[in-house]
């Protein structure tokens, strides 16, 4: 059954007026990306291409989430810091160790520091650039490399000298930027597979400091924001000429298809963000369990695979009133009545709170199927448990 305020005969293009497969299967990383991740992405292909221009990434403060923002659901860990710490407790003595702590304490959210941050280390310290130097050093090598790279131009040098040593005449793209403008398709391509940030969110215990969907209650309205609305990427520079006319064609071509993938990566969030909104619209006001609502349901809505559906949802947060939560988890399973698990165990809860006898779960299978609800009753006793509730005989 499809949840209420899906309407499965309406089709993608009268939503959101682009084929969604056709403009992301060639940049399907922008659909993973969290808002983080989307921020690095757009600052390096901006610097790589020139006709591509991004005039804004200004979000309001109220994408920005800590520690104490997360649902008791969600664990919030530091462990990649940890991880490093450990490192180098093991393997650095006296200053230079104290120096390299003290690089992982400065790390920004994407694992990156700044010159400022290191130039207040080595004031701190009272040392040279050359022990600041090698403790960033150290710790940039702690698998999995990258923490402490000043940029994602940086980061990438190190993957390319560390794992694609072959690649290491492109290196100089990377640093030059006369020699950027000369950069050939095949470099770009080579880059645009490479990792922007050192934490990789989906991998680790780390939760992102920027969330993708702000949900808020105004006067028992329900307003929500996306991330991507704060994002204005353009084509640039499109009468400039290169002396390379197939790679000025190739990075004409490859600007339009990011400025694309970019607004409709926006309008699907919206869009996806309004379907969660409307089906757990009690969830957000009234406090009630959430409804069953599938990513095939969403799917289907769009014309689209689950796959594709499960890309952006996965990496996605939401912050909420009620907290921080992952996207992933507004889609709750479906049961044959139509009801999720979540319903049928607060209706078994209210039931047993408000029992006048002792029902047995047999009693609890029957009353809950004339609400039709098609339920066993060792499925009573399973849900039953899981609630904490004792047996008939226990209570």
């Amino acid at each position: 059954m499809c949840p209420e305020g899906i309407n499965l005969n309406q089709k993608l293009e009268n939503k959101i007026g682009l084929n969604l497969f056709l403009v992301l299967s060639q940049n399907v990383e922008l659909l993973q990306d969290t808002a983080t991740d989307l921020e690095q992405e757009l600052k390096v292909e901006q610097e790589l291409n020139p006709f591509l221009k991004l005039k804004a990434l200004k979000p309001p403060k109220k994408f920005f989430v800590n520690k104490e923002d997360y649902t008791q659901n969600i664990a919030y860990s530091y462990s990649y810091k940890d991880h490093l710490i450990k490192s180098i407790n093991e393997e650095l003595e006296g200053i230079e160790k104290d120096v390299a702590k003290e690089i992982v304490y400065s790390l920004d959210s994407s694992g990156f520091i700044s010159l400022e941050a290191l130039e207040d280390i080595k004031k701190h310290f009272n040392v040279g650039w050359d022990v600041v130097d090698d403790a960033r050093a150290f710790v940039m090598e702690i698998e999995p490399i990258g923490h402490g790279a000043l940029n994602p131009f940086e980061y990438m040098e190190l993957q390319i000298r560390t794992y694609y040593k072959d690649k290491k005449d492109y290196i100089k793209y990377l640093k030059d930027l006369e020699e950027r403008k000369k950069i050939p398709k095949e470099a770009i391509e080579f880059f645009s597979k490479l990792k922007k940030t050192p934490i990789q969110i989906d991998k680790t215990k780390l939760l992102p400091s920027k969330v993708d969907i702000v949900i808020e209650i105004d006067q028992g309205e329900i307003l929500y924001d996306i991330f991507d609305n704060y994002v204005e990427l353009s084509q640039e520079n499109l009468e400039e000429k290169l002396e390379d006319k197939e790679l000025e064609k190739y990075l004409k071509q490859r600007a339009r298809r990011f400025v694309e993938a970019i607004n409709l990566r926006r309008k699907f969030l919206k869009e996806l963000t309004k379907i969660v909104v409307e089906r757990q619209r009690d969830f957000f006001l009234k406090d009630k369990p959430l409804k069953s609502l599938m990513l095939k349901d969403v799917a289907s809505e769009f014309g689209i695979s689950i796959s594709t559906v499960s890309r952006l949802v996965n990496s996605k947060y939401v912050k909420t009133p009620k907290g921080v939560f992952k996207l992933r988890s507004f889609f709750v399973r479906q049961s044959v009545s139509s009801k999720s698990q979540e319903e049928i165990l607060n209706m078994i809860k209210k039931l047993i709170q408000n029992e006048e006898t002792i029902y047995t779960d047999k009693d609890i299978e029957e009353i809950l199927r004339n609400y039709g609800i098609n339920i066993a009753r060792r499925t009573v006793a399973k849900y039953r448990a899981k609630l904490g509730i004792g047996s008939s005989r226990k209570r």
